[in-house]
């Protein structure tokens, strides 16, 4: 396959899954999700990063605001965007 196709198809597939992992993200707002807490932010010792099932782990960090956690625990955390 030209190197050009197959640089038009990849482009076409990645903006159809952006769309789709968007409406997926939205879907998210205003529930509450179990995260792993991944550790502190560099923000500040009471923000720390975390991700749910749903996220890959070398992808995508949240962070959110809570008390001082250990890295590895399990939390409900209310997903506000």
């Amino acid at each position: 396959m030209p190197a050009r196709v197959a640089e038009r198809r990849y482009r076409k597939l990645m903006t159809l899954q952006r769309s789709i992992a968007h409406a997926k993200n939205r879907g998210l707002i205003g529930r509450e999700l179990e995260v792993l807490v991944e550790g502190t932010s560099d923000e500040h010792e009471y923000v720390m990063m975390g991700r749910h099932a749903g996220q890959a782990p070398e992808k995508i960090r949240k962070p959110f605001q809570c008390a001082r956690v250990l890295a590895g625990a399990f939390l409900l955390t209310l997903n506000r965007r």
